[in-house]
């Protein structure tokens, strides 16, 4: 939740549903309250963030500092998340061999933003992108 809530700092916008629940009713984009199809990912600095296999939406990328302070690495394209993946970043055997997981390692693809205008904006122009037919 802590990148979660880095996220509403930076862009000004509360979005965290605080309910606790079974995931399968809560896998949902953390920014959908918003009207956004945008996932949170956050992750301890010096790991690879885990990302399920089959990409269905945008990530933001964080990396957790300290309990207090968060890096906002950047938003993740859906095609640089399906690029930029490696199942040798996953850590834990069990999570490996159910198959569903992989690491992300595209940081370098990432898209800065510093405001709720700018994420709009890359999101917008992402979702334009990806409806194109190549």
């Amino acid at each position: 939740m802590i990148g979660e809530a880095a996220i509403e700092e930076l862009i000004g916008k509360k979005f965290i549903d605080w309910n606790i629940g079974p995931s399968r009713y809560y896998n949902k984009a953390d920014l959908s309250n918003l009207g956004l199809n945008i996932g949170v990912k956050s992750v301890q600095y010096g790991k690879f963030p885990l990302i399920h296999k089959s990409i269905t939406r945008p990530e933001i990328i964080n990396l957790v500092l300290s309990d207090e302070e968060v890096l906002v690495c950047g938003y993740a394209t859906i095609d640089s998340l399906n690029i930029n993946q490696d199942n040798e970043l996953v850590l834990s055997p069990f999570l490996r061999a159910r198959g569903t997981k992989t690491g992300f390692y595209g940081f370098h693809n990432l898209v800065r933003f510093s405001n709720f205008d700018e994420l709009l904006r890359v999101y917008n122009t992402d979702i334009f992108f990806q409806s194109i037919p190549c």
